[in-house]
């Protein structure tokens, strides 16, 4: 039953990150770029894509996408919890 919870806080939590980029990542009409919100820093967003995304907190955007994916874990842990309980 442990094997069940930790496949659900791993699935769950990369749902949860999947769903945080298709909300917080979103600037006008297009998203940022997964490697720019992954390895790009802060105060050099939009270097290398243009003025596209000037204006974006990236360190906020980031937070929003790991707070998602947070919530999603933390999600899978209680089901795994209460369905050891039944």
């Amino acid at each position: 039953m442990a094997r069940n919870t930790v496949s659900l806080i791993v699935v769950l939590g990369i749902i949860g990150l999947i769903v945080g980029y298709f909300i917080f990542a979103k600037s006008g009409a297009s998203y940022l770029p997964i490697n720019e919100i992954i390895a790009g820093k802060a105060q050099n967003l939009g270097q290398g894509v243009g003025n596209l995304f000037k204006g974006v907190d990236i360190a906020q955007v980031r937070s929003n996408i790991l707070y998602s994916g947070l919530a999603g874990a933390g999600l899978g842990l209680v089901i795994g919890i209460l369905s050891r309980r039944r």
